[in-house]
């Protein structure tokens, strides 16, 4: 699950990357001026010992209006505490989709809390 988390944050950051190298390049109007053009790429750190990460996300069909929702809990050594996929109908848009995974996740753990010793 971890490896999976770590590729997709070194695609997203290489694309941010791409993206800023290109627009170094791209030459700019007479008037604009350009003040600085950031072209290193990021970097992460792993978090300090004992906190907790939540990853949410949620997929959206506004033909149907079913909205799929994932989230994993880790702790910051990359063990995971808990995860789980959720199905939803009924959902108005994909902001809510989004909004009702963060909800999810949160209930999620403070149900943890009261079960175990994270």
């Amino acid at each position: 699950m971890s490896e999976s988390w770590r590729n997709r944050n070194r695609c997203f950051h290489e694309l941010v990357h791409s993206i800023r190298r290109n627009l170094a390049t791209v030459s700019v109007a007479e008037d604009v001026e350009v003040i600085e053009a950031v072209v290193n790429p990021c970097s992460w750190s792993p978090l300090p010992q004992g906190v907790l990460i939540f990853n949410v996300d949620a997929a959206f069909n506004p033909a149907s209006r079913v909205a799929v929702l994932v989230m994993v809990l880790q702790r910051s050594n990359g063990s995971v505490l808990a995860c789980g996929i959720l199905k939803k109908e009924f959902v108005p848009s994909a902001l809510h989709a989004e909004l009702l995974a963060i909800y999810w996740a949160w209930k999620s753990r403070r149900k943890l809390d009261s079960t175990m010793s994270l």
